[in-house]
């Protein structure tokens, strides 16, 4: 290994050298494992562990351990890596979801899946997916690739577990451009949602052993106004909370249908309780939470919502800074009846925590940074900056990105709530 924590002797080496030692360590044995299992020609294996280690460069720690690409003299290789050679990336993606959910276990809870998306910004019309459409990262309709991403979260830490491509409508009537960028023919135009609804499908039949069941899902306000995907959940009894925007409808009467009129209506000051779930994408600090539970949607018969699994309940919750009069975010969330408030202030802390990494595997370990337009060399990318990032966040026990585990305040959990419909 080459680094100078490796040949001083134990006693003289400094707890950092250690660190650094231990880091190398971990790092070539994950990568040896996955070499040899997914890459079967040496020369092959080689290239994608110098390709994971360049991802790696941008730490500190890897800086001080592992060779850049130049000095590998690999840079020429990554094309073919990403490009000709032969290997499967879906194979690599379900081994990295299993190294992240076992590597972040937590025996006090559930996880929370988080989806969201992230867009890369590219110039031309060649690359897989892309064309002008609107990201909220990037601040409006600029021309971009749009990822849907998965995050799993636990109270040891998040990191990225899954991904896939959003291929615009435009992409399907275009055979030319299509082929230029290998572009399967099963692979056509659909929703984000429906790439989230296979995320969260695969997710519960690949994961681990025990980590699906009682997991929550959340996801941000595209999501959360899509019914086809909110019911899909409810359908297969998966808890999961949802972003909605302050106009989204949630009761059928005049004037009191929408999530920011009911807050203003029903929400005593007496009623906000304090939180103290973590540092995140929300802004540092406490935060104060408002919960009622709210009747199902009014296109649901009482029958139909008595078959759904579990006797799941649906819940209106707002957030805001503490001493802040306005709430800053409402969510729409759908679980047990007997759900406290720390419950769903978990959930939408896990959601700022799959941001963040989202963030930090941007930083940190290059998800956006590569130079291919192929449809395959876009997941093959994705993939091994996920392993990449899965690897910080599992050595680092969940601190990779500046993400704090939940800590809860000094409030006990909240009792289960009357039926805000039963007011109306």
């Amino acid at each position: 290994m080459n680094t100078q924590a490796a040949w001083l002797a134990p006693s003289y080496a400094t707890p950092a050298q250690r660190a650094a030692e231990e880091w190398g360590e971990r790092c070539d044995d994950l990568l040896e494992q996955v070499g040899l299992q997914f890459f079967s020609r040496s020369d092959l294996r080689n290239h994608a562990q110098e390709y994971v280690r360049s991802l790696l460069v941008g730490t500190t720690m890897a800086e001080s351990i592992l060779p850049t690409a130049a000095e590998s003299g690999a840079f020429w290789l990554q094309q073919h890596l990403l490009g000709r050679s032969v290997w499967d990336a879906d194979s690599l993606r379900d081994f990295t979801m299993r190294y992240v959910v076992e590597g972040l276990a937590d025996s006090s809870g559930p996880g929370v899946l988080v989806l969201d998306e992230t867009a890369f910004k590219k110039k031309g019309n060649a690359s897989a997916g892309v064309a002008r459409q609107y990201s909220e990262a990037l601040g409006g309709a600029v021309s971009c690739q749009i990822g849907v991403m998965a995050s799993w979260s636990t109270r040891t830490g998040t990191a990225l577990v899954d991904r896939e491509l959003y291929l615009p409508p435009d992409w399907d009537t275009e055979p030319v451009r299509r082929r230029n960028a290998h572009v399967p023919d099963k692979a056509r135009h659909v929703s984000r949602a429906e790439l989230a609804r296979r995320i969260v499908q695969r997710f519960r039949t690949r994961a681990p052993a025990g980590a699906a069941a009682g997991m929550w899902v959340v996801a941000d306000t595209q999501l959360g106004c899509d019914r086809a995907f909110c019911a899909y959940l409810e359908d297969q009894g998966i808890p999961h909370v949802v972003g909605v925007p302050p106009d989204h409808p949630v009761l059928p009467h005049p004037g009191w249908r929408r999530v920011s009129r009911l807050v203003q209506r029903y929400a005593e000051e007496r009623e906000w309780d304090r939180l103290a779930v973590g540092s995140g994408t929300m802004d540092a600090g406490p935060w104060e939470w408002w919960v009622r539970r709210i009747p199902p949607e009014p296109a649901q018969t009482a029958g139909q919502a008595a078959a759904r699994p579990g006797g799941m309940a649906r819940w209106l919750l707002a957030c805001r800074r503490a001493g802040d009069p306005q709430p800053r975010r409402y969510f729409i969330a759908r679980g047990p009846v007997d759900v406290s408030l720390y419950d769903l202030a978990q959930a939408v802390a896990a959601w700022r925590h799959g941001r963040d990494a989202l963030a930090g595997a941007t930083e940190r370990c290059g998800l956006g940074a590569y130079r291919v337009r192929s449809w395959h060399g876009w997941y093959r990318h994705i993939t091994l900056a996920q392993l990449a990032a899965g690897f910080l966040a599992v050595h680092a026990g969940g601190h990779s990105y500046g993400a704090a585990p939940w800590e809860p305040g000094p409030s006990v959990p909240w009792e289960p709530l009357s039926s805000l419909g039963e007011r109306c």
